[in-house]
């Protein structure tokens, strides 16, 4: 009796040091969820998102300019809470989550922060090119004046 009650507790022990294994490892994130390609493809989005708005916008209004600041703000909150969401998918204890979460929510970031990078592209671009177009405009109406001015 004695050695059958000690190999009950010992059998509940061993299965008390699985259980808390198992959740353990839910703590940590493995190498396959760190070293994916998503993770440097969100940080180079990142940097190019800032640069792009890090550049001149001449030729705009006060009222472009301050448009312009708030979407590049609003940009960047949304840019940090992906960030916030990417570092703490990666960091040890703070998720508890198997890597097949892991990845299914690294997938989820990855999409949101690179559909971030494509409106930051194309609004970007937008803005370069009105400031470009009313620059040209600028010109012809000076090129316009000097020519009727002479004649």
């Amino acid at each position: 009796m004695k050695h059958g009650l000690s190999g009950i507790a010992e059998i509940n022990t061993a299965e008390l040091n699985a259980h808390s294994a198992y959740y353990t490892s839910l703590k940590q994130p493995n190498g396959t969820v760190k070293n994916n390609t998503q993770v440097q493809d969100i940080l180079t989005w990142q940097t190019d998102i800032e640069n792009s708005f890090s550049q001149s916008f001449t030729g705009l209004t006060d009222d472009e300019q301050s448009y312009l600041s708030v979407v590049k703000v609003n940009l960047f909150n949304a840019c940090n809470s992906d960030l916030t969401e990417l570092q703490n998918l990666l960091q040890y204890g703070t998720l508890q989550m198997t890597d097949d979460e892991r990845l299914k929510t690294l997938a989820k970031i990855h999409t949101s922060m690179q559909d971030k990078y494509q409106f930051s592209q194309s609004f970007c671009n937008s803005v370069h090119l009105l400031a470009a177009q009313r620059q040209q405009g600028v010109n012809d109406t000076q090129t316009l004046k000097a020519i009727y001015e002479t004649n």
